[in-house]
């Protein structure tokens, strides 16, 4: 559970969309995105401008993130704003959304992307190979 923790008293956090508890809460939400990534608090609260101790703060639910940490943590990490602060939607933004690519093509981005950085590395030599032998 989420608890946010103020001066004054401390309090469950409601969001709006809780959908019988089915949607984890922010905090958990932070959390999943950095586990997602497989990378430390510190880590993930560099790429962002944030210390470790504000991202432990985050996914404990002791703090809120602010604006600027939720737009920073969508832009950084290439998640869905509607995700991570209501639970709707996907989780990751689709990086050929707004392109208008032939579906071929963006069938093969897709895979390209899915793809580890030596392989990535390996497909552009071979294209070059193919290229330079015509």
């Amino acid at each position: 559970m989420c608890v946010i923790i103020s001066q004054k008293e401390a309090f469950t956090l409601k969001e709006k969309n809780s959908n019988d508890g089915k949607i984890p809460k922010i905090c958990e939400r932070v959390a999943e995105i950095r586990n997602f990534e497989k990378i430390s608090q510190k880590a993930f609260g560099e790429k962002i401008n944030l210390s470790q101790s504000q991202i432990a703060s985050y996914e404990k639910g002791y703090r809120i993130p602010t604006d600027r940490a939720i737009d920073d943590i969508c832009r950084v990490y290439k998640v869905n704003k509607e995700w991570l602060t209501d639970g709707v939607g996907k989780k990751f933004i689709d990086p050929l959304s707004g392109l208008d690519l032939d579906p071929e093509i963006e069938e093969m981005a897709k895979l390209y992307l899915k793809l580890t950085p030596n392989k990535r590395e390996h497909i552009k030599k071979l294209m070059q190979k193919s290229l330079d032998s015509e």
